[in-house]
């Protein structure tokens, strides 16, 4: 065979081999990672929380930064956006282009599962490496009052100047998105600034919130004089239970009352039966002109005052109706005269009643103050001066 009859017989046969293997390639059947093509993303996060680009004009790769779960569902399906295409651009493909500078957030969104979504911050220029506050790092303020914290950037040529604000305990102060800080109560707190850059460097500043200082009332006094009602009695009204002191003057005789001892003897007009429980329970009492002794319902009672009434008396009080009506015996031991008095209460108002001659004393509350009616043969010598803060 000639070395021409064996080039064709080769070349025919070489064909013949490429035409085989190119039916037989055609008409293979396809295969399908069917697991990986329908396999969910569960979870979509960036390696990073942020990344830096120097300048405009470059471009990243979105996807590869991308971490899939589980593994087996990495896939290119996916949706990315942009928060600002002034800035930065992403293709449908994930490359992403830098604009100019400033700050931007990407987002990339799986397709099979539009809950799969990862976002991180991308910055173009520089970021912040040093944050500071032009008010130093702490404060000390009272309740109520308002400042305003100033941050502070280097590089001075950062890409974005800007953060956002946190309170540690807003019961305590809060702080706006201007940095505005309002403090409420006392206590201390921290008022952090994040920069919104990919850096996000912080800076912190300590309040200490102090209660606002009280300023005290200044106090003052006011006389008390009796006033005419008719029927031959006065009145004294507007006894204040809430002032400092009392100042009782009968005739030329005085005696300073104090807040406490005052509280306590109006508590008897607002709770009668009370009145009687420390009558029977005290076994010793003075105060000014006035000095009371002995156990359970009879006492001794000696009066001091420059007027005819002073002297010792033997006092018996009895209860008829509880928180409603007593009986008092009073014996004079230097005379044996007596005197009986019928204390009733009805409706607020506390009457005593002179049972031989009907005189009657009556006490009472009316807009939060008391008032006390006298015949006049006592009410007139009588006055109460009042400390009260205004």
């Amino acid at each position: 065979m000639s070395n021409k009859m064996i080039k064709k017989a080769t070349a025919c046969t070489l064909s013949a081999v490429m035409a085989f293997g190119l039916v037989a390639v055609t008409d293979a059947p396809k295969t399908t990672n069917v697991s990986a093509a329908t396999k969910k993303v569960k979870k979509l996060s960036f390696k990073k929380k942020g990344y830096v680009m120097k300048s405009a004009g470059r471009w990243m790769n979105v996807r590869i930064r991308l971490n899939f779960s589980p593994k087996s569902s990495k896939t290119k399906n996916l949706t990315y956006k942009t928060s600002n295409k002034k800035i930065a651009t992403v293709s449908k493909t994930g490359i992403l282009r830098t604009k100019k500078k400033g700050t931007v957030t990407i987002t990339a969104i799986a397709k099979n599962n539009k809950k799969a979504k990862a976002t991180m911050t991308l910055t173009v220029g520089k970021v912040v490496k040093t944050l500071k506050f032009k008010e130093g790092t702490k404060k000390t303020v009272t309740a109520g009052s308002k400042f305003t914290l100033h941050p502070t950037y280097k590089p001075k040529d950062a890409a974005t100047k800007a953060v956002t604000w946190k309170s540690s305990n807003t019961k305590v102060a809060t702080v706006s998105s201007k940095g505005k800080v309002t403090t409420k109560k006392d206590g201390t707190v921290t008022i952090t600034a994040t920069a919104k850059d990919a850096g996000k460097k912080k800076a912190t500043f300590k309040v200490t919130v102090k209660k606002k200082a009280v300023t005290p009332a200044k106090p003052t006094t006011e006389t008390l004089i009796p006033v005419a009602t008719g029927n031959g009695k006065v009145k004294l009204s507007g006894i204040d239970p809430k002032a400092s002191q009392y100042v009782l003057k009968y005739k030329d005789n005085s005696v300073t009352i104090s807040a406490k001892e005052a509280k306590e003897a109006l508590g008897y007009l607002d709770n009668p039966e009370s009145g009687y429980q420390a009558w029977v329970n005290t076994s010793y009492r003075e105060k000014g002109f006035v000095s009371v002794s002995g156990k359970g319902n009879t006492k001794t009672v000696t009066l001091t005052a420059n007027t005819k009434y002073a002297g010792k008396y033997e006092v018996t009080v009895t209860k008829v109706a509880v928180g409603k009506e007593y009986k008092v015996h009073a014996e004079r031991k230097a005379t044996g005269g007596t005197r009986d008095i019928t204390v009733t209460v009805n409706n607020g108002v506390v009457t005593a009643k002179n049972d031989k001659t009907g005189v009657e004393y009556t006490a009472q509350k009316e807009n939060g103050k008391y008032s006390i009616e006298l015949p006049e043969s006592i009410g007139n010598n009588v006055t109460i001066i009042q400390t009260v803060a205004k």
